[in-house]
């Protein structure tokens, strides 16, 4: 655990999830899917929040993930993983996607992916752990959270 002061006025935020500020696309069939083969694409903007749930509102932080299956109903490789820099306002973009020859048919199997997001702060210079999030990859989208 650490503790980190964001504000002047003294308040202690701790780095403990991220949420979704915005879905910036969603679709089906990602161009980058080869012949014969669809799935979803999804690109969300998300923040860093808070063991209170608000945001912390800081750029800079780097941030890193580990994607693995618990589930991978479509034989996929292992998912694509990723970094991220938050923009002065304290958001970053992620993107998810997937292919398989099961869509854009397929309405019962899906790929349950666990994201586990570090977060490393340019305040402190020390990396920490946010709570992991939980995806699904279905032909009909991808959830993250159940959102």
């Amino acid at each position: 655990m650490f503790k980190l002061q964001l504000h002047s006025e003294g308040s202690d935020q701790r780095a403990t999830a991220d949420r979704i500020v915005s879905t910036l696309a969603s679709f089906a069939g990602p161009p980058t899917c080869p012949a014969g083969q669809s799935g979803w694409y999804r690109q969300v903007q998300k923040i860093v929040t808070d063991q209170n749930g608000a945001d912390i509102v800081l750029g800079g932080q780097e941030l890193t993930e580990v994607l693995f299956y618990t589930r991978n109903d479509f034989g996929n490789a292992p998912p694509t993983t990723g970094s991220g820099t938050t923009n002065s306002n304290g958001n970053f973009t992620d993107t998810f996607f997937f292919c398989t020859p099961a869509c854009p048919n397929d309405t019962v199997h899906e790929n349950d992916v666990t994201q586990d997001i570090s977060d490393h702060l340019p305040t402190n210079g020390v990396t920490y752990a946010l709570r992991p999030n939980a995806l699904v990859y279905k032909c009909s989208g991808i959830t993250i959270n159940g959102n």
